[in-house]
């Protein structure tokens, strides 16, 4: 079974974001050398450092591709398997994908103290569970000579395949890297826009002990 965990970072909206900053930055000292802005007079408003975060819309940080055989089989006396039995070898590749909601935020949760922003972002979850069907093949199916025609036994094996990456993925720690992930890009945004702050602390809220999977990510 193979696992590898990549980022996925919106590259084009944070330096389109980093633009603007550096243009705004043109702008005011241009002003301020003709004498009409002057220098130093740049403030950090919540409200803008609030639309610039959610303009990144739902960050999809982290993503865990998977890729493993699942075998499933009718359960039955060991002699009726060759008359009765059903087994199949599937092939599952897919991905689970994490990360970070920044559209749930509000002014309430950026807060400004000298050249410290602090900014709270909700925890992490879990955004998607997929099968790959480019990906996904029946490797062997073996029907005993009676066996009724199992409708559910494919859709069984894709569910189980679902369930069984998908904890694998929160037990290797996605949450954490998709926290980590987002912290960093609005860290960056953040100093890159607003020349005032020197520093930004990113603290996430504590994740709801009953929240649950979205759909796709359900067995």
């Amino acid at each position: 079974m193979r696992k590898t965990i990549g980022t996925i970072v919106s590259f084009i909206m944070i330096l389109a974001i980093f633009g603007l900053g550096l243009f705004g930055g043109f702008v005011i000292a241009d002003r301020g050398l003709l004498g009409l802005v002057g220098v130093g007079e740049r403030t950090t408003n919540a409200t803008v450092v609030l639309e610039r975060i959610q303009a990144l819309a739902e960050l999809t940080t982290m993503r865990y591709n998977f890729s493993g055989i699942v075998t499933s089989e009718r359960q039955m006396p060991l002699l009726l398997q060759a008359i009765y039995g059903e087994r199949q070898v599937l092939v599952a590749v897919g991905t689970i994908e994490a990360g970070v909601d920044l559209s749930q935020i509000s002014s309430d949760d950026i807060r400004i103290d000298g050249n410290t922003l602090t900014v709270t972002l909700p925890a992490a979850s879990l955004q998607s569970c997929a099968i790959d069907e480019s990906k996904t093949y029946v490797a062997e199916r073996d029907t005993g000579i009676f066996a009724p025609e199992a409708l559910t036994l494919d859709q069984d094996a894709r569910r189980f395949a679902i369930a069984q990456f998908r904890d694998q993925a929160l037990e290797s720690g996605l949450l954490q890297q998709a926290e980590d992930e987002a912290r960093t890009i609005v860290s960056q945004m953040i100093l890159a826009t607003n020349p005032g702050v020197e520093q930004v602390i990113v603290a996430f809220e504590v994740p709801e002990v009953d929240a649950t999977f979205p759909d796709s990510c359900l067995e």
